[in-house]
């Protein structure tokens, strides 16, 4: 077992010294925030001073000689460095293997050795006595579906940074064991408690997962987006978000008239403009896969113990859009079977709001149509494709002209509104 050092005189001071440089006025102790422009890394720079690691021994060694080389005496380095002695003897035998971050941070000011260098011969890192982890972390769909199981099923001790995630679905809980197992190194077990999955993670897992945006505490309390470096992030990082977030929190529906998947979330009525907009940045990132959905809307409200609280959340719905999210996002075997039978339940391929695109669509790109050309075409029954016709009417988006038909009745030919002069004597 790693020995942890106890002998730091002060490990929270805010700032260590070496003649008149300091930590935080060279940025070594400064945090990286995962919205930051959509970067991220999280390393020996952006982990707390509290943090400690292991690092290769030559490395060690050469940073310790270094470091008594500019001080001038071991006992000065201790001083220097802010431990005692008999601490320094202990790191020099090799009887503790570990350093924290903040005589770590230290040491390279001293030595003028580079941080990065450091980082690069750091074997893992943790907190307190908790299991090692790897450093540095970088951006992968793995830590983004963490990121996402965390402000789904998961959640992050306030104080501890421990992590639990519960979930019946045994799908679930194998990806998460996955990813742990591929971003940090660690081997991590679950258990059944009633009636669901539960583990419990380091630490220092969760840690890393809050610097990448996750939230710690109770969620329902908090402000939180969706980190920008997932926003920002490649196609599969946001498929990896999306569907880990869906498997945890969406649902999927199917109906007489239309199905659909549907992303419910609960928070204090205080903290509602901040739901709505994490809602809506799920909104924006779906739009990305080509994916419409429906605008957030308030599903609930209701009082707990004297705190309002409220339900908001959005749906997705037609065919196309469901095929698009079962081939483009997907979910676990038990929901993407429960989708595809959703799918299957429309008899067309379009519905909704998709229809009256595909009409604008067509006359923009085709001209004007008569409607049993738009029937025939759009492969839509007359009645359902006048009920749309007349809706984008109403709304200004299309117009239409009046035609004499061979029986003396009339038909109608519509256009777009964008066309000049339009189609006034058909």
């Amino acid at each position: 077992m790693l020995r942890s050092s106890h002998h730091l005189i002060d490990p929270n001071k805010s700032s260590n010294t070496f003649g008149d440089l300091s930590l935080h006025e060279n940025g070594l102790n400064l945090f990286t925030n995962a919205g930051n422009g959509g970067l991220l890394k999280i390393g020996l720079e952006e982990l707390p001073d509290n943090f400690r690691v292991v690092l290769r021994k030559p490395f060690f060694k050469k940073l310790l000689l270094e470091g008594k080389s500019k001080t001038g005496l071991w006992k000065e380095l201790a001083r220097t460095i802010r431990l005692d002695y008999t601490s320094l003897v202990d790191l020099r035998n090799g009887e503790t293997k570990s350093i924290s971050l903040a005589v770590l941070k230290t040491l390279v000011l001293i030595t003028k050795i580079p941080l990065e260098e450091a980082e690069k011969n750091c074997l893992f890192g943790y907190r307190s006595w908790g299991k090692p982890i790897r450093i540095p972390i970088n951006p992968s769909p793995e830590l983004a579906s963490l990121v996402a199981h965390a402000l789904g099923d998961g959640s992050i001790g306030e104080r501890s940074f421990q992590v639990e995630y519960k979930n019946n679905n045994f799908e679930c809980m194998k990806d998460v064991l996955s990813a742990v197992k591929k971003v940090f190194g660690v081997n991590a077990s679950s258990r059944n408690e009633k009636n669901a999955l539960v583990t419990t993670l380091p630490a220092a897992v969760g840690q890393v997962l809050f610097l990448a945006g996750a939230t710690k505490g109770n969620k329902t309390k908090k402000d939180f987006d969706v980190p920008e470096w997932i926003k920002n992030g490649t196609r599969t990082i946001k498929q990896s978000f999306l569907r880990a977030l869906f498997d945890d929190e969406g649902s999927v529906y199917i109906g007489k008239k239309s199905s659909n998947i549907k992303l419910y979330m609960g928070k204090l009525a205080s903290k509602k403009d901040s739901l709505v907009k994490f809602l809506n940045s799920i909104r924006q990132m779906l739009e990305d896969f080509g994916i419409k959905s429906r605008g957030v809307i308030t599903l609930r409200e209701y009082r707990v113990k004297n705190q309002e609280k409220l339900m908001l959340g959005f749906w997705i719905t037609g065919k196309r859009n469901l095929k698009l999210f079962a081939k483009k996002i997907g979910l676990n075997t038990v929901k993407q079977k429960k989708l595809e039978m959703a799918i299957s339940s429309y008899k067309y391929d379009m519905w909704g709001e998709e229809v009256e695109d595909e009409i604008l669509r067509v006359l923009c790109m085709e001209g004007p149509k008569k409607t049993s050309e738009l029937v025939k075409g759009i492969a839509r029954d007359r009645t359902s494709l006048l009920k749309h016709l007349h809706r984008l009417e109403a709304n200004k988006k299309i117009s239409s002209s009046r035609y004499e038909l061979a029986n003396g009745l009339y038909g109608f030919r519509w256009y777009t509104n964008t066309m000049a002069g339009g189609e006034e004597n058909g």
